[in-house]
């Protein structure tokens, strides 16, 4: 079946036990999930699977006492760390069961979910949605441009851009096709890529000549998603071998086993949580002294 059918049964309030979602779409994956739980009003337990012993225990975990309090059903997410080839799992009489791969290989059976990439008409309600959320407005040839540009591709690809608009024009209530060709051609990934060189050499002086420069043309928001992203797919990698991390869509797996092998895997999770620190920082206050808390909390880091 395709996520219109699957929409359809959840609409209906005709859902099955048990669901494969095969896609690499995880944006779609991580919405449908979503949908399945609202509309069955069951919540979603996440179970990781690394190998296929523990996924054929799946149907044991399905009806487990000690995984669930109170005996309440719930949506078992079992998500993948590897490409699934076959499958042989009962439905539950109590629980949804979601298998959610990193890829499926030639896997046969009923309740497979295939997520097709987004039609034209679906990026124009995605985009008209995210806009009405954050309550904006957008030009009709800022909109074409996001259309022409993203028609190939999967609705993850066209989330993260979104994001990244939302966050480039937070100050601004009309988003015009100028703004949308900036986020398109600019990235500010190339300077960060610099930044972590210098933080794995503890180059202070160039460390803080990079964030001076970085910060000429990106907000701090958006540096810090783009940063945060990076760190997360290093401490990723170093659970993955190269084939699962490019099935994920991380590119580049050397420089990440590299961040991992000269950054310690805590010192990484200390980094990503100074982030998220000055994140809940910026949207309590604004953007004012930002750089110099930056550098300060970097200092600390480095030399912990």
């Amino acid at each position: 079946m395709n996520q219109k059918e699957l929409k359809q049964e959840i609409d209906e309030n005709n859902l099955k036990r048990l669901y494969i979602f095969c896609s690499d779409d995880y944006f779609l994956k991580k919405l449908y999930l979503k949908r399945i739980s609202d509309g069955s009003e069951l919540k979603i337990k996440t179970v990781d699977i690394y190998n296929e012993d523990e996924l054929y225990k799946i149907e044991k975990y399905a009806t487990s006492k000690e995984l669930f309090s109170k005996n309440e059903n719930k949506i078992i997410h079992a998500k993948l760390h590897f490409t699934l080839s076959n499958i042989n799992i009962k439905e539950s009489k109590e629980n949804i069961i979601i298998i959610d791969p990193i890829e499926c290989k030639n896997v046969k059976h009923k309740n497979i979910v295939k997520f097709a990439k987004p039609t034209t008409n679906e990026i124009i309600n995605f985009i008209r949605y995210k806009l009405k959320i954050s309550k904006k407005q957008m030009d009709n040839v800022a909109a074409n441009n996001i259309i022409d540009n993203f028609s190939d591709k999967d609705t993850a690809y066209l989330n993260n851009f979104l994001d990244k608009l939302l966050l480039y024009t937070y100050e601004k209530e009309k988003i015009t096709t100028d703004d949308v060709s900036k986020c398109i051609i600019n990235s500010p990934k190339n300077n960060i890529f610099e930044l972590i060189r210098h933080i794995i050499k503890k180059d202070k002086d160039s460390i803080f000549d990079d964030i001076d420069t970085i910060f000429q043309d990106v907000h701090p928001s958006i540096f810090i998603s783009i940063m945060t992203n990076e760190l997360q797919k290093a401490i990723i990698c170093d659970y993955l071998d190269k084939d699962s991390a490019t099935k994920l869509g991380i590119n580049c797996y050397k420089k990440y086993i590299n961040m991992n092998k000269n950054i310690n895997y805590k010192k990484l999770i200390d980094l990503v949580n100074i982030l998220s620190e000055l994140d809940l920082f910026l949207k309590s206050s604004n953007a004012g002294g930002f750089n110099e808390m930056l550098k300060l909390k970097l200092f600390a880091w480095i030399n912990s």
